[in-house]
């Protein structure tokens, strides 16, 4: 489970640096899985996050942090990310 979610991690980062890449840069984040819940061939896993970025513009710094919660599905040769909510 802890490879999916780090695949997840780096599609949804890998997904903001194409749309946000030209405004915000020096990325810094982490991120801490706080419960996993299988349920048959479902799962949810609940993490805590917290990063910061540059604005290019004005050098502003700023931050987020919160709560997000993913879901998968097991496909038969892994787990698959179906949503995430944060």
């Amino acid at each position: 489970m802890g490879e999916a979610v780090a695949r997840t991690v780096e599609e949804w980062l890998d997904s903001a640096r194409a749309t946000y890449g030209s405004v915000y840069t020096d990325l810094s984040y982490r991120y801490r899985v706080v419960s996993t819940r299988v349920d048959g061939d479902e799962a949810t896993v609940v993490v805590e996050y917290a990063g910061s970025v540059t604005e290019i513009a004005t050098g502003q710094r700023h931050s987020a942090s919160g709560e997000a919660k993913a879901t998968f599905v097991w496909t038969g040769c892994g787990w698959r990310n179906t949503d995430v909510d944060y």
